[in-house]
């Protein structure tokens, strides 16, 4: 087995909390990841490190607040990249001494223009700095405190708001609190896994605010609002298609469209709001499943009434029809939720950059996230099928018989029963105030085509 140096000059070795090893150079504040026990890799490193060191020496002053990471990329073949930064933690910020793309820690978020908008960019890289090589630093006071002001203020927004732009919802976030409030022991002191801590969730609440557009002009207030438009995600308009399919859907489609639009805004993820929606999904489904089931159980057994047997020409009855619609419907009810159910399963648990992903997929086909709001809306729409067509076949059963002392006694309460089912869903869906001024405006449409016709009659006002 190949022995290597364990012991370097100027050279210590560091683990970080996670496990992965790294080293650092008190002495010139250079960190690597790359393997300088062999002889080779840490020549290069050091000439790297000099050139660097000499470059950015005649653009800024290296003061003791400045560090330098190098890194090597092996392509193959003894091809070798070294990749580096600065930082400079008395302005918590990161600079290159070649010129280097901003839009690389942009994190494709689109219209950026100002530098105040950037820094939060860029400090994020700065905390992710800490994050990895958190070894032989201090706890500072202040990054404490501010850590735990953030986590307060986000606690109580998510407390009193139902559309808090927090990353995490308020259990995590009271979680987060009670380990801050464990590191407090540990300010001013070497204690690497307290300085992890804070900077792992610095980052992740500055990564927030630099989606967000924090302190621009045109600042995420709220989880449902656009950074690039002043549309909220439930005030902007379905499209045609989700109009369409409303018809057939009976308005599955556009309620799950405007849940999407308040999930997925300006292509981020709002992650607490993911994680209700999706379980949401998950208990409609499951409620899905039972019905679908229980409606199975009533068509097969609607089937075994001896009344509906072929006639003697072989024809099949129109309520036996019916009845098969209905299995059809119910059956597949049945298999979308069971299939989406399992789509779904582990998502409400899944990373914010995970769901990202997904939604971003989904957006990439042509219908864009309005095919997920009409996939969604399916178990729903084909179990209220699978219903009406039921209710068609009994219908064909009762008032298709010669008896109509039946079909008198049963219409008036088939009628009743009819408008109170209909009346639920109409209510719920806004449709009953749409019907209401329908309808007023057909009665006062009415009334002025009466008063027109009676100004233009001839005979108007002749006293005959």
């Amino acid at each position: 087995m190949h022995q290597r140096r364990t012991a370097i000059d100027d050279w210590v070795r560091c683990i970080q909390p996670e496990g992965s090893l790294y080293f650092l150079n008190p002495v010139k504040r250079i960190m690597t990841d790359a393997d300088i026990s062999r002889p080779n890799i840490l020549q290069k490193i050091n000439e790297v490190a000099n050139e660097l060191l000499r470059s950015a020496g005649e653009m800024v002053t290296l003061h003791d607040g400045v560090e330098l990471v190098i890194g090597l990329v092996d392509h193959g073949h003894g091809n070798r990249e070294c990749l580096y930064y600065f930082v400079d933690h008395r302005q918590q910020l990161l600079f290159w001494v070649h010129a280097y793309k901003l839009s690389n820690i942009s994190a494709n978020v689109k219209g950026v223009s100002r530098m105040s908008h950037m820094k939060y960019a860029v400090e994020t890289q700065y905390w992710r700095h800490f994050e990895l090589y958190p070894n032989r630093r201090k706890l500072k006071a202040e990054h404490h405190a501010e850590l735990k002001g953030i986590l307060i203020h986000a606690s109580t927004e998510t407390l009193t708001s139902n559309t808090s732009i927090a990353p995490f919802d308020l259990d995590e976030i009271g979680r987060m609190l009670d380990l801050v409030d464990k590191t407090e022991g540990s300010i001013d002191k070497q204690q690497v896994y307290a300085v992890y801590v804070v900077a792992r969730l610095m980052r992740l609440f500055t990564s927030s605010r630099f989606v967000n557009f924090y302190g621009q002009p045109e600042a995420r207030l709220n989880s449902d609002q656009s950074v690039y438009t002043k549309l909220r995600g439930q005030d902007e308009a379905p499209s045609s298609f989700i109009r369409i399919s409303d018809l057939l859907l009976f308005g599955g489609p556009s309620a799950h469209a405007i849940e999407l639009q308040r999930v997925w805004v300006d292509r981020t993820v709002n992650f607490p709001r993911w994680k209700g929606f999706i379980s949401k999904l998950s208990n409609e489904w499951a409620g899905f499943t039972i019905y679908s089931t229980v409606m199975l159980a009533v068509d097969v057994g609607f089937l075994a009434i001896p009344v509906l047997g072929t006639d003697d020409e072989g024809t099949i009855p129109a309520a036996i029809i019916s009845t098969y619609m209905s299995i059809i419907f119910v059956v597949g009810s049945l298999v979308v939720s069971v299939q989406l159910s399992n789509g779904i399963r582990g998502q409400d648990t899944s990373s914010a950059k995970e769901t990202a992903a997904l939604m971003l997929r989904s957006t990439q086909s042509m219908l864009g996230t309005d095919a997920l709001a009409i996939m969604y809306s399916l178990p729903f729409a084909l179990l209220i099928w699978g219903m009406i067509f039921f209710v068609l076949s009994l219908a064909l059963l009762v008032f298709g018989s010669e008896g109509s002392v039946t079909s008198a006694t049963i219409a008036p309460g088939a009628i009743i029963v009819g408008l109170l089912a209909v009346w639920p869903s109409l209510g719920n869906r806004g449709k009953y105030i749409v019907l209401h001024e329908m309808w007023t405006k057909s009665v006062e449409s009415f009334k002025r085509l009466k008063v027109l016709r009676a100004s233009t009659d001839p005979n108007a006002g002749q006293v005959v």
